[in-house]
């Protein structure tokens, strides 16, 4: 007695194709590389904000720190607060006052630590110039 057994019976064995499998492998990969786009995505856009962050500190100083010329003498001490009030370090604060002492303009740097997701910390370094005219 011979057993006949056609392809998909139960319990027949059946063979496997070669590209069987081959779609779950395409749509992990296109998740991994959609995830992966999208951290990198994330570290950029927040790098970017923390260069601005750092931009918009050294501005402020330098500004509050141009407000001081002809008013007092500690210029520099405005652009101090402002910088530690932003999480930041002060590296330079060049004020260039004209003869009469009314008008000018400072020069600011800072240094600004910031920790980023997949990078760790860095520091990223701003400029700022800002000046005084006599009205």
């Amino acid at each position: 007695m011979t057993l006949n057994h056609t392809h998909g019976d139960v319990g027949s064995p059946e063979l496997a194709s070669p590209e069987q499998g081959s779609a779950t492998i395409w749509v992990v990969s296109l998740i991994a590389l959609i995830v992966g786009t999208v951290l990198v995505g994330v570290a950029r856009s927040d790098a970017v904000l923390a260069r601005h962050h750092a931009e918009q500190a050294a501005d402020l100083a330098a500004l509050a720190a141009a407000e001081q010329i002809g008013r007092s003498g500690d210029i520099c001490a405005a652009a101090a607060r402002i910088v530690t009030a932003n999480g930041a370090t002060l590296i330079t604060c060049r004020p260039s006052i004209d003869a009469t002492g009314r008008s000018g303009t400072v020069r600011i740097s800072l240094l600004q630590k910031v920790n980023l997701p997949l990078v760790g910390t860095i520091a990223i370094a701003a400029h700022a110039r800002a000046g005084r005219l006599t009205a």
